[in-house]
């Protein structure tokens, strides 16, 4: 059990036997009182110190001030109550009765008052003339248990047109600036429209009966939701999960419009869908009893592959693969047919390779730019992305630094592969008629010695595999290429000379990138990926880097970014107009977010972080080609 506490506040002791006092005056047994002053005398607590707990101890001192009782009593006693009375029934120490079975029929007329006289008669005919054509639906038919209890009120009150929609707020009188729905603007909000005949909830709606495998049809409320869900064939526990995905769907769209009302108006409604997936994945797998697994049916595997060839909006989303278990990416890396993975370059760049490394058999998506490529994936052109972050020679690529913020995809995997330089050229042409080279920056800087030995002119282009492209299409007699054997194949190019690079250990990391988080595992070497910013002052990233080190937590790669809507910032106490730059800081380090010394430390670094994301947690890559 855990409980915040401040140590500015003053504290008082309680009177124990007060409290037995009180309840022996409301009539409570001596068995019960003597119950509750086990509790007290047994109950247990510790502090979360720096985000890590301290040895038990037992209650000397009451809390604070300010209803000290109340909240002993509802905090502490209520759910040591709950455990021990659920340990007691388990033991079999008590039994469940029926209040009925210890009463004969005698008892329980005595509770009845026959009608007396023509007009009471009368009005109980009544009664049951209003009640008897009444048929009340089951509490527990619509109460799923694989959702959280937040869903399932949400949905009750759906049931109930008890959502304060901007119709309903204006029946309550309550003054609203428009009455037209917000996500779409073109008819009145309500329950009906909103979660049924929107253009949103409708887009929704079809992409969990494709997910399914279900006959869409147009609904227009909740009761021919309820008629259209009850002509369903499925097993029962599916069945349940599938009317659980519903509520989330709706409690989803629910959350969106009051995301674009209050918070944000630029919010995209490409990741509600898989939003809705990953939760339902989640969130059914923590509730599933042992003998249920989501994998058992086909359709929670994953989603009828699709085939998109364009960007256009008319294509339909029709796939989404559900979230992937560290066990799952190992069957992606070993096969990976059927993904589509996206990568910056044209054919035969090191992305490609890389890529396909990562997702071997996959389909690669060539993009111009690191942000298509992040598009592709979060527009459903593409699966996945494979992109390059850093190399041991030219060190980080900031450009997928700041584009890692800028969109909302995760790291699910890393591959690292060791680059070898070709000096590539037209058949027929020697190095000696060679007179400039061209390649991506970095290449160039990385050949520099054998460049430099050629007395070769160097011209950057975008991408290795383009600089092969260009001289192969353009047929150059004086122009060479550093690029890939591979892209010497694809291009029909004479390899010169091969490993030309001036340091043999040159190595790039590359993320594998994706619209679902993976679920981190202990399985394996984990690596987590977050980013962070502080206020200015001395010590502050002392301070943060001291959460890693205090837990033994080893740091892999930190990198610092300037904010780029922040720029430059003055010091408020500065005087002289002095400047300074708020950073955002990347870091990497060893241990899976499924491990709790990682949990702490990042309840202790959001202790005073202004800002804190985990861009991923995936299995460490070890395996270099």
């Amino acid at each position: 059990m855990v409980f915040k506490i401040d140590f500015a506040k003053a504290y008082d002791s309680i009177r124990w036997d007060y409290l037995g006092n009180v309840l022996k005056s409301f009539g409570f047994s001596v068995k019960w009182c003597s119950w509750i002053r086990g509790i007290l005398n047994s109950s247990m607590a510790f502090i979360l110190v720096n985000g890590s707990p301290t040895k038990e101890f037992q209650f000397h001192m009451g809390l604070k001030q300010r209803d000290p009782l109340a909240l002993y009593l509802f905090i502490i006693i209520m759910e040591s109550l709950h455990l021990s009375f659920s340990r007691v029934i388990e033991a079999g120490i008590f039994t469940d009765c029926s209040v009925a079975e210890k009463l004969n029929g005698s008892v329980l007329d005595s509770f009845r008052r026959n009608a007396r006289g023509g007009v009471e008669e009368h009005q109980l005919a009544q009664l049951r003339l209003l009640i008897d054509p009444v048929i009340l639906s089951f509490s527990e038919d619509r109460w799923i248990k694989y959702v959280p209890i937040k869903i399932n009120v949400f949905a009750w009150r759906v049931w109930l047109d008890r959502l304060p929609t901007r119709t309903n707020l204006l029946r309550r009188n309550v003054s609203v600036p428009s009455l037209l729905c917000p996500t779409c603007s073109s008819s009145p909000e309500d329950i009906s429209h909103l979660l049924f005949k929107c253009s949103l909830a409708v887009d929704v709606s079809r992409l969990i009966c494709r997910w399914w495998d279900l006959s869409w049809s147009p609904l227009v409320s909740y009761s021919e939701w309820l008629d259209w869900f009850k002509s369903i064939r499925l097993n029962s526990k599916f069945k349940d999960v599938l009317e659980g995905v519903f509520y989330l769907s709706w409690w989803s769209i629910w959350n969106y419009r009051n995301q674009l009302l209050f918070v944000d108006q630029s919010l995209r409604k490409d990741v509600i869908f898989d939003d809705i997936v990953t939760r339902s994945f989640m969130w059914c797998q923590s509730r599933c009893s042992s003998s249920f697994s989501w994998l058992q049916h086909p359709h929670l595997i994953s989603l009828p592959k699709r085939q998109i060839s364009s960007c256009s909006t008319n294509n339909p989303r029709s796939q989404s693969i559900r979230p992937l278990t560290s066990t799952d990416l190992t069957g992606y890396v070993k096969d990976g047919a059927g993904i589509r993975v996206a990568y910056q370059g044209v054919s035969g760049a090191y992305s490609e390779s890389a890529a396909e490394k990562a997702y071997p058999n996959c389909e690669t998506v060539p993009c111009e730019q690191f942000d298509i490529a992040f598009q592709a994936v979060e527009n459903w052109i593409a699966d996945r992305a494979v992109l390059p972050i850093e190399n041991s020679l030219g060190g980080s690529i900031h450009r997928n630094y700041d584009l890692l913020l800028r969109h909302g995809l995760h790291i699910v995997g890393e591959v690292q592969l060791s680059i070898k330089h070709c000096l590539l050229a037209n058949h027929g042409v020697k190095i000696e008629d060679l007179t400039r080279v061209l390649s991506h920056p970095q290449a160039l800087a990385q050949c520099e010695h054998t460049l430099t030995r050629l007395r070769v002119a160097r011209e950057a282009v975008d991408d290795t595999a383009g600089a092969a492209q260009f001289v192969a299409h353009h047929k150059l007699k004086d122009t060479g290429a550093v690029a890939s054997i591979g892209a010497a194949r694809i291009y029909d190019l004479n390899v010169l000379a091969q490993d030309i690079q001036d340091d043999s250990d040159n190595v790039t990391r590359f993320l594998m990138l994706a619209r679902e988080p993976i679920i981190p595992g202990t399985d394996r070497p984990f690596k987590t990926s977050i980013v962070f910013s502080l206020d200015e002052g001395p010590g502050m990233l002392y301070m943060a880097l001291a959460v890693f080190s205090m837990r033994n937590i080893n740091l892999t790669k930190i990198e610092s970014r300037p904010q780029r809507k922040r720029p430059l910032i003055q010091h408020a106490g500065n005087g002289d107009g002095l400047k300074y730059f708020d950073y955002l800081f990347y870091c990497d380090f060893e241990a899976s977010m499924a491990d709790h010394n990682a949990q702490n430390a990042l309840k202790h670094l959001k202790e005073f972080a202004t800002f804190l994301r985990v861009l991923g947690s995936y299995p460490t890559e070890i395996n270099l080609i």
